[in-house]
């Protein structure tokens, strides 16, 4: 419930929790990204391959913060996700590229 008080008096809300989309093959990666959202407070990693990833971008009963997305594991699937998160129809999720600086796509802008 909503504290009206809070609210009138401009308290600042507190942050959303993260709740992280992380594609990658590599456990290592995944143990990482884990500890660092653990480290930042309250949040979750849910991690998938790209094509799981597509899926559950596409689902619109559960919403995720970010996709984090291990360019070593996309499967050539980059330019999809960086599709399902952009543009008019997109999730509204910030989508960030780890590991591998050779990556490039394009991103349409409507």
């Amino acid at each position: 419930m909503l504290d009206s008080a809070r609210i009138r008096h401009g308290a600042p809300t507190p942050p959303s929790p993260l709740n992280l989309l992380l594609v990658t093959h590599d456990l290592r990666w995944s143990a990482a990204v884990t500890d660092a959202v653990s480290d930042l407070g309250p949040g979750g990693v849910s991690a998938c391959d790209a094509r799981g990833a597509l899926a559950r971008l596409s689902d619109t009963r559960k919403r995720y913060s970010h996709l984090l997305v291990h360019a070593d594991s996309a499967d050539g699937l980059i330019e999809a996700l960086a599709d399902v998160t952009s543009g008019p129809a997109g999730s509204h999720t910030a989508m960030l590229i780890l590991g591998s600086a050779g990556v490039s796509f394009q991103v349409s802008v409507s």
